[in-house]
């Protein structure tokens, strides 16, 4: 089955929308798992592989809403001033990354749910391909 082919402008605009989708979704993820120590006014019992996430909830949970702005800010940044390759690089990094530290997050929590999102983030991995190959494709030859 083919679909249809959707111009694209060569700015890295359009590889914007899914690494941010993603990026929240981990966010959220992340706060929503914490256990319920933490919640309950035990900062230290905060849960996350990263250490300064770790440390900035350790401050605030408030925290994660500058920090997903200032994500957002580098992730257009970056798709937007980079040169296609980079772009196309990044922008694949941070889908794997994030899609793997959600799918760490829901696993740890429910297995089912897990292999769910195993086959939502195939889905995922099926427009990501057809995002960089169309950006590849308006890649001039050197």
């Amino acid at each position: 089955m083919r679909f249809p082919r959707i111009p694209i402008d060569r700015s890295g605009a359009h590889l914007i929308p899914l690494p941010s989708i993603l990026a929240f979704s981990d966010i959220a993820a992340t706060l929503y798992f914490q256990p319920k120590a933490y919640w309950e006014g035990v900062p230290d019992s905060a849960l996350d592989a990263n250490p300064l996430v770790r440390i900035a909830l350790n401050i605030s949970p408030l925290l994660s809403i500058p920090a997903a702005a200032a994500w957002f800010a580098l992730i257009c940044l970056t798709m937007l001033t980079l040169p296609p390759l980079w772009r196309q690089r990044f922008y694949l990094f941070l889908c794997i990354a994030h899609l793997i530290f959600v799918w760490g997050w829901i696993i740890r929590w429910n297995f089912v749910h897990g292999i769910t999102f195993t086959l939502l983030a195939a889905v995922i991995a099926v427009i990501m391909r057809r995002q960089i190959t169309s950006d590849k494709r308006r890649i001039p030859p050197p």
